[in-house]
């Protein structure tokens, strides 16, 4: 039909017709769209290369809610669990390779390598021994004490056990139980020095100072080059103000061992004895083992600005310390012979005493005897 045979009429109604038609077209592409974007089609979540490669899925919960503000939860998905490596089991230690480190003088490595040597070898009294003596040059006593305790018990006549258990238990100010070792190590070996120098350091340690003395002389009789007993002698001697006795064995000692405690001791001896030119000379010699020594650094300055005779000839030390003998003969008067050399006492001011302090604790003999 043409529109143009149509009246006015029919050709409005025609038109309202065909708009009713487009109209409902609209409506049912319009809910069409809806319903795509209300069911979460994948119009609304496309996979992208990033969820792809993450592994991560977005799920839409069904909402009211227009798209922008619908609310989506992000799954995870595990990670594959990945098996430990174990660690590899460490190598057997030898008590070749224990010891070794002990003698290059590396002793908490050697402590190391003992621990593992004794966990694999326990009924070992060596190594236990080891360990102790390790632990005791590393600074260790509590693994020292422990560890010799354990040799000990493994072994009570271990001598070497014992004799170094008794120095252990002497660091930690343990006397009673240092005591008890000593004496048993000198009931199985009564001569053997490394437990006579420990039992006179206990009769030093607890004031007995003439037992002391008599214990150390006893093993100047049997090795008159004891660096320690002569050493620790003459200490004696000075705590009991018998100054011109101490000079032979610290003299003697002096020869035989460049150490900054006696070199202190002999300083002191030789001050008391009013050869200040020469204790300045013992000091500064100290000094140049240890550089820190207080002692000997508060003597030298002290000493410094004392005069002695200028008429006096200095003492030859050699000669004092050739003369040495544990009894000396002696004879009484101004002056005390020592060896062959006469010695003048010289007493001090009292108000002078103070300023001299007492010598320094010396170091006991560390003599380990290890195998």
């Amino acid at each position: 039909m043409q529109k143009q045979n149509l009246t006015p009429e029919r050709e409005r109604k025609l038109k309202f017709t065909e708009a009713g038609i487009l109209f409902t077209l609209l409506l049912g592409v319009s809910i069409f769209v809806g319903v795509r974007f209300q069911g979460g089609g994948e119009e609304i979540n496309p996979a992208t290369p990033e969820t792809a490669a993450t592994g991560i899925v977005v799920d839409t919960v069904p909402t009211t809610a227009t798209v922008d503000e619908q609310v989506t939860t992000v799954v995870v998905e595990d990670e594959p669990e990945i098996e430990p490596v174990p660690e590899p089991e460490p190598e057997p230690v030898s008590y070749t390779d224990a010891e070794t480190a002990y003698h290059a003088g590396t002793y908490e490595e050697a402590t190391n390598l003992f621990e593992r040597y004794v966990a694999d070898h326990p009924d070992n009294v060596w190594g236990m021994y080891m360990l102790g003596l390790s632990a005791w040059k590393a600074g260790d006593l509590e693994t020292a004490d422990v560890a010799l305790a354990d040799a000990r018990a493994m072994q009570p006549e271990h001598l070497k056990s014992l004799v170094n258990h008794t120095r252990v238990l002497l660091d930690l100010d343990r006397d009673a139980e240092a005591q008890d070792a000593v004496t048993a190590a000198l009931a199985l070996a009564p001569a053997d020095l490394g437990a006579l120098r420990l039992q006179a350091r206990l009769h030093h340690r607890t004031g007995r100072l003439d037992e002391a003395a008599a214990s150390y002389e006893d093993i100047l009789r049997h090795r008159g080059d004891d660096v320690w007993a002569l050493n620790n002698l003459g200490l004696i001697r000075i705590e009991q103000e018998r100054f011109d006795e101490a000079l032979p064995p610290l003299a003697r000692a002096g020869e035989l061992a460049d150490a900054a405690c006696i070199h202190n001791n002999l300083g002191v001896a030789l001050e008391r004895t009013g050869w200040y030119a020469q204790a300045a000379q013992a000091y500064e010699a100290a000094l140049a083992q240890d550089a820190g020594h207080a002692r000997a650094t508060a003597s030298l300055d002290r000493v410094s600005g004392l005069q002695e005779d200028p008429a006096r000839e200095p003492l030859d030390l050699i000669a004092v310390a050739a003369g040495f003998q544990v009894d000396p003969a002696q004879e009484e008067g101004p002056g005390t012979m020592v060896g062959d050399v006469a010695v003048a006492v010289v007493t001090e001011p009292e108000e002078d005493l103070t300023a001299v302090p007492a010598a320094p604790e010396a170091s006991g003999d560390d003599d380990e005897g290890i195998r």
